[in-house]
């Protein structure tokens, strides 16, 4: 995939070193709650007023514009916290001309309900859960929002007096403070990362969700990625009396063995007494099991003839006390879900492939079980820049220093799994295209709404505190939506049988 643009990488980096204060966010939104409603208090009840309730309601909007500055993102220009905020100043200048009295005590509580709609979008728009970056902002709205504000304040300081014209403006600014394209951005991503937590999957940069969109054909980098070990596929004794013995010494001897065929049949039977084990490179382990010499290895090297290979079995013979008993069959186990997980993939439109150096009829034979169609041999590296240069959009699954890695593009489009496995990468290439299409469908019902409230206060019809009103009903109605689509939950990994 192409990297991402120099600007995106940098703000990506500021992104990823800052991190709001859940407390800090906390207090603020109390503050600024608790100073909107005494406001409105103040506005609808003449009487709770007293000496100088003008200056005092003008410190309390202070207070309320400190707060939403203090949650602000630095180094942030012309997106969600700074549009509010110049919405916020806006307001406040107007609570001055309420303070000098010449505007209703209705700018009081409008100045404090912006600031209020700027703390609670700091807090939504903030990075979930440990994600840096954040949802792609449409970059014509911040020019559209301020080219409707200046009309509005020529328009109507032409047909009526200054402070009625900017009145008016903030009224638009108010209705157009992107509280509700926040929410749209940031809350289905805090609930991708609940989700992806869940299941072992772990979101790094929202820049993974529109490499999740783009990607139409995902790498595996090793068998490993879709068996986990082995297990016995059959015992066959060559005398039917001997099932019993071949099965216990077999079992007990291979408990002494580190290959994955050993560790699969040591699940047959208990550790005995073992004694004199040594392990013959390439042909198998010899020692003695309660005093019995034992043999487990090629069935050429205790004089049986070779089974006719087929890529997926390895047979080996059992010799106790220099009488071969028969031979023990092992195939790999495929892990669970994952022709499940490739027809996923396939209905998403990624096509899987797998890269790796083992035996070619042995990958085949895998490959056929789950439904991969192609098959490739190392170097990864070449395998990716070939596919990049057909035109494809590749994601690579495999190991990483710590743990499993789904890498959807850059270096800050990588996911961490706690499996490396297709199950989890099918999984985790879902949940971020349904979280992108979920901040997708929520910001146009945010920019809608937005839209038509800028409208109605451009017209008149919305004074600045019910613009301010309308901007948290906007914020409100985006949440409610974002909670009604949920992401479908994740079943968590399951134990490995290695």
């Amino acid at each position: 995939m192409t990297t991402a643009p120099a600007a995106t990488e940098a703000a990506g980096s500021c992104d990823a070193t800052w991190r709001l204060r859940p407390w800090l966010a906390r207090l603020c939104l109390a503050l600024g709650l608790g100073v909107a409603l005494a406001l409105a208090a103040w506005s609808l009840a003449p009487a709770l007023r007293g000496d100088g309730w003008r200056w005092a309601a003008l410190a309390l909007d202070t207070v309320a514009l400190g707060c939403a500055v203090a949650l602000r993102r630095p180094r942030e220009w012309l997106r969600t916290e700074s549009l509010t905020l110049i919405a916020g100043t806006a307001s406040y200048a107007l609570a001055w001309t309420a303070a000098l009295g010449h505007r209703p005590p209705a700018a009081f509580v409008a100045a404090a309900l912006v600031a209020l709609v700027a703390i609670c979008s700091a807090t939504v728009s903030s990075a979930a859960a440990g994600i840096a970056g954040r949802p792609p902002w449409p970059r014509w709205y911040a020019p559209a929002l301020l080219a409707v504000a200046g009309a509005t304040l020529l328009i109507r300081g032409w047909t009526s007096d200054g402070i009625s014209a900017y009145a008016a403006t903030v009224a638009v600014l108010a209705a157009g403070a992107p509280g509700a394209l926040a929410v749209a951005l940031g809350a289905p991503l805090r609930l991708a990362a609940r989700r992806g937590d869940e299941a072992g999957i772990q979101l790094h940069h929202t820049a993974a969700l529109p490499a999740a969109l783009a990607v139409d054909t995902l790498v595996l980098d090793g068998l490993t990625t879709l068996v986990e070990g082995k297990h016995v596929s059959s015992v066959d004794p060559l005398d039917e009396t001997h099932l019993r013995n071949l099965r216990w010494f077999a079992g007990a001897l291979a408990h002494a063995s580190d290959h994955p065929v050993g560790r699969a049949i040591a699940k047959l039977a208990g550790r005995g007494n073992l004694s004199d084990v040594r392990e013959h490179a390439g042909l198998g382990i010899s020692g003695s099991v309660d005093r019995h010499p034992v043999r487990v290895g090629s069935p050429d090297w205790l004089g049986l003839p070779d089974a006719p290979p087929d890529g997926a079995t390895q047979t080996v013979a059992v010799e106790v006390d220099a009488r071969v008993l028969g031979t023990i069959s092992v195939v790999d186990t495929v892990r669970d879900g994952s022709g499940e997980a490739v027809a996923a993939l396939r209905a998403m439109g990624v096509e899987p492939v797998l890269v790796t150096d083992a035996p070619m009829a042995r990958a085949q034979a895998i490959t056929g079980q789950v439904g991969i169609e192609s098959t490739l041999r190392p170097p990864l590296a070449q395998v990716m820049a070939q596919r990049s240069d057909e035109g494809a959009r590749v994601a690579v699954l495999g190991p990483t220093a710590r743990r499993a890695a789904l890498v959807l593009g850059p270096q800050s489009d990588r996911i961490s799994l706690e499996r490396c496995d297709i199950v989890s990468a099918a999984r985790a290439v879902g949940l971020c295209r349904d979280a992108a299409r979920e901040v997708q469908l929520c910001a146009r019902i945010a920019l809608a709404w937005h839209a038509a409230m800028v409208a109605l206060a451009a017209s008149g019809v919305l004074v600045p505190w019910l613009a301010a009103v309308a901007a948290l009903l906007g914020m409100g109605l985006v949440l409610g939506i974002s909670h009604t689509t949920k992401l479908p939950r994740l079943a968590a990994p399951a134990l490995s049988r290695v």
